[in-house]
């Protein structure tokens, strides 16, 4: 399964393959007992985003590889959890939040599908952090914990999942020690060993996760 986590990860939602690959998860998911919440915690799409939450489209050679776009184009996801879309028309760049709409002028026959791709992507992420603050926010009441390296892995470093991670309260508890104590979300990945156990503060998590849902929305519709 290892392989396949890492190729999950890897090919974006917009490649062709994805399709396959994510039905080819599920399969092998299926036939090796592999817990649904772990299965959802380790497919969660990161839409291209680079690990500093960005992503660039252009023209082969000045953004993603995998998307030749007719348009210069950088998707954003901020920390607060709000997408925003910066639309380049040679010298001028134009930052939008949700519905990402493109400047007046911009939208032209030749750049009218990678426009509409660019919005697609940015209204996916937004969606995907949503649901990853309520999958997430549900593991408070199920008292759920995770190993230290899966936690950094597919909570921390990934680039939708962090958002959320980093904005509630974690814990950690070490090999033989009955106490949890306050995690620093930015510790290094050697800090603990293989062995802790990480868990959400059970105090916290559910006005943190309420308010964080309604954070992203309020802010898009001020822009």
């Amino acid at each position: 399964m290892e392989a396949l986590w890492t190729l999950h990860y890897q090919v974006t939602t917009s490649m062709h393959p994805h399709g396959v690959l994510v039905k080819s998860v599920k399969r092998a998911a299926a036939r090796l007992g592999v817990p649904p919440h772990e299965l959802a915690e380790r497919t969660v799409p990161r839409h291209g985003l680079e690990p500093d939450r960005t992503l660039t489209i252009g023209w082969i050679g000045r953004g993603a590889l995998w998307w030749n776009a007719s348009i210069d184009a950088v998707i954003t996801l901020e920390d607060s959890g709000r997408v925003t879309v910066e639309w380049t028309d040679e010298d001028r760049v134009t930052r939008t939040t949700a519905p990402f709409r493109c400047p007046n002028g911009y939208k032209t026959p030749m750049r009218a599908d990678s426009i509409t791709l660019v919005q697609r992507t940015a209204k996916r992420i937004e969606e995907t952090v949503a649901e990853e603050r309520r999958r997430i926010g549900a593991q408070a009441a199920e008292a759920r914990t995770l190993s230290w390296p899966d936690w950094v892995r597919y909570y921390r470093d990934h680039p939708v999942t962090g958002v959320v991670t980093r904005s509630l309260a974690w814990e950690y508890q070490l090999p033989g020690d009955p106490a949890h104590h306050p995690l620093d979300p930015a510790a290094e990945p050697t800090a603990f060993p293989s062995a802790t156990r990480i868990r959400l503060r059970p105090a916290t998590v559910s006005s943190r996760v309420s308010r964080g849902a309604r954070r992203p929305g309020r802010r898009a519709r001020s822009s």
